[in-house]
């Protein structure tokens, strides 16, 4: 699949070519949420590592169907629960913690899996396995029935990606996510309202302080816990304010994973924690061809180490050579013979915005990378 203007690469292509640019679409605005003092630009008064903070919330019409559709609002009701549960001073305290744009600008709410161009793949398969059969039973002479796919949401936030696939029809307990912060876990059950009846599960984990995935014996629950919500492990009439304690070490998604989306995940950090990231998600993945990584990421003309957004450290931003390179280096240490097919491309379109604002961590040779890096 060709992803539009920019360079792509095969994991056995030498050159470079252009393709026709691609459009993603941009968010339809239909309503915007701020109180009298709210604006779209940024704060008055902040510190540079708070320059993009914005007290508005714009909401897409995609955004708002979820809300009406699948939380169960009335259309008059819906600014005002999102402003309630994702209002000024709780996001303020996250963004202090987590200075990153996707809080705040209220990016969380643009569901950017479903703009990927790899969307629709991944909701086929996923809703396939709405009806796929468990594997056969032992002593069974059918021929062995195929599990179903299971997805995994890196850095899923508010766990929004997750509610969208499960409104366009995927299985919500073949849905998993995996967030640092379970406050952000918590606060998506009360903002979509389904603590009760989502049946997806959530991971909190750190893996760049983790033992690893790829270490069978890997459990410790103080690194990596999930977080049950299914019906079978939570009483439903239970009106407690947090989520099931019930865990599994992480380690039992070890080749477990079919699609992971890694949207504005990886960039945050420099090379080196890249890597082993990388490196982490790819033993989640199941071994075998057609297993896949896709997301989204900021990107650049010039690749190479950027201050980060809290100034304090940096962070590596690729272009579509490096990030080719960069995954023939994760599949030779995860070895076994893995190796991965890479589609990429840089785009401009949706971070123009921030270059004219003058945000400084939108640099001049600034692009949004999107990529499919699939197992062959």
């Amino acid at each position: 699949m060709r992803f539009g203007r920019g360079y792509l690469l095969g994991s056995s292509v030498a050159g470079r070519r252009v393709t026709p640019p691609i459009r993603l679409p941009r968010p339809t605005l239909i309503s915007s949420i701020s109180d009298k003092k709210s604006s779209s630009r940024p704060e008055e008064g902040l510190t540079r590592r708070e320059d993009w903070f914005y007290q508005s919330i714009h909401l897409p019409l995609p955004t708002r169907a979820i809300f009406e559709e699948y939380s169960g609002l009335l259309p008059d009701e819906v600014e005002r629960h999102i402003q309630d549960i994702s209002n000024y001073h709780q996001r303020h305290r996250a963004f202090k913690v987590y200075p990153y744009p996707c809080l705040g600008q209220n990016r969380f709410l643009n569901l950017s899996l479903s703009r990927h161009p790899q969307y629709p793949e991944v909701l086929a398969r996923l809703s396939r396995s709405r009806n796929a059969l468990p594997a056969s039973q032992p002593g069974e002479s059918l021929e062995p029935k195929k599990p179903p796919e299971l997805f995994l949401d890196l850095g899923c936030c508010l766990g929004q990606d997750i509610r969208k696939l499960v409104v366009d029809g995927a299985a919500s307990e073949n849905l998993y996510g995996l967030d640092i912060e379970p406050h952000f876990i918590d606060l998506g059950y009360e903002l979509f309202r389904d603590r009760r009846t989502l049946k997806s599960r959530f991971t909190i984990a750190d893996l760049l302080t983790s033992e690893g995935v790829e270490n069978a014996g890997w459990d410790k629950s103080q690194s990596s816990t999930v977080v049950d919500n299914s019906p079978s492990a939570k009483d439903v009439s239970s009106d407690a304010a947090t989520p099931s304690p019930a865990c599994i070490p992480l380690s039992t998604l070890k080749h477990q994973i079919s699609i992971i989306a890694a949207n504005s995940f990886f960039h945050i950090h420099n090379l080196a924690s890249q890597f082993t990231l990388a490196t982490q998600a790819a033993h989640l993945l199941v071994p075998r061809p057609g297993s896949l990584i896709l997301g989204r990421q900021v990107g650049s003309l010039k690749p190479g180490e950027y201050t980060s957004v809290d100034s304090t450290k940096t962070r590596f931003a690729h272009d579509v050579t490096s990030f080719q390179q960069f995954w023939d280096r994760v599949a030779d240490n995860v070895g076994g013979g893995c190796r991965f097919h890479v589609e990429a491309t840089l785009d401009e379109n949706e971070l123009g915005e921030n270059k004219n604002q003058g945000q400084e961590w939108a640099e001049p040779d600034i692009r949004r990378l999107i990529f499919a890096v699939r197992r062959v």
